[in-house]
């Protein structure tokens, strides 16, 4: 009977109910089945539940997060306790430092005015000193400065007038010296521009001569040119034949003033005489490809215009 009372108690609470609040579960168990054994002679002492527990985890995993709660709670609190402590801590080594700065503090002002005392004391005789060499110093400094302005005056009559003297002297001279240069640059300068106006009036005289020269020998040459023109064959021819024996002995004349002359040749002395006839060809030939003056030509023309003339017998 207890245990179907205890079924259908437990189908109307939750889990958390029945874990929050056990012995009320427990006393409505009690209720359910006191009046079934009461009609059977029998009488329920006491019920209670001692345990609640499952097949599976749920119930445990249902604590963990009051049981996270707590333990976060007790860290919190070891931390803020912690943090308190430490802060007291700290607070009382402040306290401690501030106290050590303030005794350091006295100790220093005390031994600074200590200090400046013996200094002052210790100095009083170099101060005494110094301000007495201090005043022999002004001393010295006005009789310096006498003495260099007794100096700087006997500069300025000894040396600075006499070198301002000389060197107006100087300048003077100079000046001089300058004026006669520039006028001798004049001059010279003068004689140049009348020596190259002569030199040009002479250059203008000369230009006209070789002028007047060229022009002369251009109008010679041209009338020469014109008369060699109006020359038929046989003028032309026969001029040529009349220079002929000049040039002939301008090409022979390296010969005649050999003093001994060794002919190395199969046609041995006869070698010469063709070499003088080689020039002379050569000297043909070069007249025919300059001037255009064929002499051969024209002694051949010349020989057949004579054959012509002559009449038959």
């Amino acid at each position: 009977m207890l245990a179907g009372a205890l079924r259908s108690i437990v189908g109307t609470l939750t889990v958390e109910e029945i874990i929050r609040d056990r012995a009320s579960f427990a006393a409505q168990v009690a209720e359910v089945t006191e009046s079934a054994l009461t009609g059977q002679g029998l009488v329920l002492d006491t019920f209670q539940i001692q345990d609640v527990t499952d097949d599976g985890s749920y119930l445990a995993d249902l604590g963990r997060p009051e049981a996270s709660r707590v333990k976060q709670d007790a860290e919190v609190a070891e931390a803020v306790a912690r943090k308190t402590s430490e802060q007291q801590r700290l607070a009382a080594e402040q306290q401690i430092i501030e106290a050590q700065r303030e005794y350091a503090l006295k100790q220093s002002g005390i031994k600074a005015e200590t200090d400046a005392a013996a200094a002052n004391a210790a100095a009083s005789g170099p101060l005494a000193e110094a301000a007495s060499r201090q005043k022999v110093l002004a001393e010295q400094e006005k009789l310096a400065v006498a003495q260099a302005s007794l100096t700087d005056r006997q500069l300025d009559t000894e040396v600075r007038k006499p070198a301002d003297a000389a060197r107006y002297r100087v300048e003077q001279e100079a000046q001089a010296t300058k004026m006669a240069v520039i006028a001798e640059a004049e001059a010279e300068r003068s004689r140049r521009a009348a020596l190259a106006e002569a030199v040009k009036l002479e250059g203008d005289a000369d230009a006209s001569a070789i002028v007047a020269k060229g022009s002369a020998e251009a109008e010679a040459m041209a009338r020469r040119a014109q008369s060699f023109k109006e020359y038929n064959d046989a003028a032309r021819l026969q001029m040529v034949v009349e220079i002929m024996p000049q040039v002939a002995a301008q090409l022979a004349a390296p010969m005649g003033a050999i003093d001994q002359l060794t002919v190395i040749s199969t046609d041995g002395a006869g070698a010469l005489p063709k070499q003088v006839t080689s020039n002379m060809a050569q000297l043909q030939q070069l007249l025919k490809d300059t001037l255009g003056i064929d002499i051969a030509a024209m002694i051949n023309d010349r020989a057949e215009t004579s054959t012509s003339q002559v009449p038959d017998a």
